[in-house]
């Protein structure tokens, strides 16, 4: 009785850290792609190495939304590919978290 129970707890823990990594490497994207939509409203200069790096990042993540929404030209733009990339990712965040969550025991 005693190692099944050990067992089940051990289960807990590892469902915990697996939910607390998807968290995490979700999070740190959704922050990137926040900051992003931020820089590109104020007409961040992107030929500053950070902004650069910024925007390298994030450019996959954004890539497939282009051209839903017409992209305004030149000065400060409301980048609404990089809203739709993250209300994507929280999407895809949810559905991870909800399948690991039925897939495990309810111990955590």
């Amino acid at each position: 009785m005693r190692e099944r129970r050990t067992t089940t707890y051990d289960s807990a823990y590892a469902t915990r850290v697996i939910l607390q990594l998807v968290y995490l490497l979700f999070g740190i994207f959704e922050v990137l792609l926040l900051i992003r939509f931020i820089m590109k409203l104020g007409n961040a200069n992107s030929a500053n190495g950070v902004i650069s790096a910024l925007y390298g990042v994030t450019e996959p993540l954004v890539r497939p939304f282009y051209g839903i929404f017409p992209q305004p030209g030149a000065g400060a733009q409301l980048e609404i590919a990089a809203l739709l990339s993250l209300a994507f990712l929280v999407l895809v965040e949810a559905l991870i978290v909800a399948v690991i969550r039925a897939l495990t025991p309810r111990y955590y």
